[in-house]
């Protein structure tokens, strides 16, 4: 298991990882263009060319979201996306007002993200999103999780993701990203996820950024039964903090290939 944080900032965009001594510089022109997919170098769902059978992208703009809240339920076919997930609808969003100015574009494609926290629509009330505001981790409703409906194994290469805006005064924020090769369950809660990896974005990230698995950790995500993301306030204890995800690269096996990709 490693376990690595990430510090982005853009004017200039650095990343470093503490632990390993890996870095990654880049620049503010760089977000949307790098190269996605590690090993294939993908970029968006948009820009799919050429690439080795049976790997998938998926975005999410096909799917309905309510005219009253932007938001819509996450998928549950061909990936399963616990409650914890939603889809937004970024441009709907902003035309409701309930989007800071920094988020009016946090997709990969146009109009859709997921956005995801430790709060489930039922206990997340009302007000969505919360537009980052500083509330308690809601510990019974788990944390958001990726996996198969079927249970069977994938491979991750990688995905966007960008926070809720971040306020003033905080340090920033931190997104956790844990992969497991076996499905949890209640004896086996506590086992330690085989990668395990921190992100801390720090105020001036205003873009979504490319959390490309291979390039980043050095190592294949392969052969996964579940993935777990989540974010909280760097620096407060059990802050929830909500965070934007689009364009998740993945890959199975024969019998799960697909080219055009049908959300349901």
């Amino acid at each position: 298991m490693q376990l690595t944080s990430l510090l982005l900032a853009l004017l200039p965009l650095t990343a470093a990882a503490a632990r390993t001594g890996h870095t990654i510089a880049t620049s503010s022109d760089s977000l949307r263009s790098t190269p996605g997919g590690g090993r294939y170098g993908f970029k968006r769902c948009v820009d799919r060319g050429i690439r080795p059978e049976k790997i998938s992208c998926l975005n999410f703009d096909s799917l309905e979201t309510s005219s009253k809240t932007a938001l819509g339920p996450a998928p549950k076919s061909p990936l399963q996306f616990s409650p914890q997930f939603s889809v937004f609808n970024l441009t709907r969003g902003a035309e409701l007002n309930i989007l800071p100015g920094s988020n009016k574009h946090s997709y990969a494609s146009s109009p859709n993200s997921l956005i995801l926290s430790r709060f489930t629509p039922e206990t997340r009330g009302e007000v969505k999103p919360t537009r980052g505001r500083r509330v308690k981790v809601d510990k019974s409703a788990g944390y958001p999780t990726i996996s198969r409906p079927d249970g069977g194994e994938f491979d991750l290469f990688g995905f966007y993701m960008q926070p809720m805006e971040i306020p003033e005064g905080v340090k920033g924020v931190d997104v956790w990203i844990t992969a497991s090769k076996t499905a949890s369950t209640p004896t086996s809660s506590t086992k330690e996820p085989d990668f395990d990896w921190m992100i801390t974005f720090l105020p001036s990230i205003n873009e979504m950024w490319y959390f490309d698995a291979h390039q980043v950790t050095g190592e294949q995500w392969d052969g996964l039964k579940e993935v777990k993301i989540w974010a909280q306030l760097a620096g407060v204890d059990d802050a929830d903090w909500e965070l934007f995800v689009d364009d998740v690269w993945v890959r199975w096996g024969e019998d799960k290939h697909h080219d055009s990709v049908e959300l349901k």
